[in-house]
């Protein structure tokens, strides 16, 4: 049996415009979930983490993609040729 718990991580604020028609649905969700007693922001803390780890993927990719097309810049024909 686990007695020890781990404290829980911070929180921090992030503030992000979303269009109206999206925001206008998170409330309700936020309003619906509190009323069964659901944690709104536990959930969508955890869906942000998911879409926050594949952005980082992306980017990842993408920097890996603009330092390889920088690296076939800087070689001569010659180097490039020899492979």
């Amino acid at each position: 049996m686990e007695v020890l718990r781990r404290k829980k991580e911070g929180t921090g604020v992030i503030s992000v415009r979303l269009p109206g028609s999206i925001y206008t649905k998170l409330v309700e969700q936020r309003r619906r979930a509190k009323r069964l007693g659901f944690s709104f922001n536990q959930t969508l803390a955890e869906i942000l983490s998911k879409g926050a780890k594949q952005i980082h993927q992306e980017l990842i990719e993408a920097e890996r993609e603009v330092q390889s097309a920088k690296r076939g810049k800087d070689e001569s024909p010659a180097e490039r040729m020899a492979g």
